[in-house]
């Protein structure tokens, strides 16, 4: 009887890591802007915002508008975006003016991104009066915005930028949606190998099989 046990209690960890396994979806939503027009300075014509998030889990279908970063639910675990200057990543960018609502999205019936309200400011805090700092903002049929190498005009009390002159070494701004997110029907970016699946599947049921047989073998009688 113990080793029936054994062998059960084997076969449900076994099952426990393979369920884990098959739930662990980390996911990315890309985007994609359109080339800019009428840019100033270091912002040129053959420049765009492009870049992506990624989440843990999908993003769940019907999402409502959500803030989802550092300052929201924290539901994405990294990002890059890029607006032709600067990159901005986890590592040294964070929602502008530290307001949660920059960093927001929303779901369609698929899981795919409906809405975003996205605007990314670096380097992270502290930042002090008259310090160079970068941003942009994209935002789901309202603006499109960069700014390269500004200056901060206000800290707030926390040593964080509170506003920033629309002016610095390059400029781009336009008041209509100018890309877009690609669907991607919550495809996972990291998808785990579906050997590793089936041989966590194969082990459980073997280790069921055999504790099985085991608990129906006759036990050998004393002489």
């Amino acid at each position: 009887m113990k080793t029936f046990w054994m062998g059960s209690g084997f076969a449900a960890v076994a099952a426990m890591l393979l369920c884990g396994v098959a739930t662990a979806q980390p996911t990315t939503y890309q985007y994609v802007g359109t080339y800019y027009t009428n840019p100033t300075g270091t912002l040129t014509t053959s420049m765009r915002i492009t870049g992506s998030f990624t989440t843990a889990n999908p993003l769940p279908p019907n999402m409502p508008p959500t803030a989802i970063g550092p300052g929201g639910d924290g539901r994405a675990i990294a990002w890059s975006f890029f607006n032709g200057i600067d990159t901005f990543t986890q590592a040294n960018s964070s929602e502008l003016y530290g307001i949660s609502g920059y960093f927001a999205v929303a779901t369609d019936n698929l899981g795919n991104i409906s809405y975003y309200n996205i605007g990314l400011i670096a380097p992270l805090p502290p930042h002090t009066i008259g310090g160079n700092l970068d941003f942009f903002w994209i935002a789901q049929g309202t603006a499109v915005q960069a700014l390269d190498n500004g200056a901060c005009a206000i800290v707030d009390g926390s040593n964080r930028c509170a506003f920033m002159p629309f002016s610095g070494a390059g400029t781009y701004s336009i008041m209509a949606e100018s890309g877009r997110f690609l669907p991607n029907f919550a495809k996972p970016a990291a998808p785990v190998p579906l050997d590793a699946r089936w041989a966590l599947a194969g082990l459980a049921l073997a280790l069921m099989v055999l504790g099985a047989r085991r608990a129906r073998s006759p036990r050998p009688r004393p002489n």
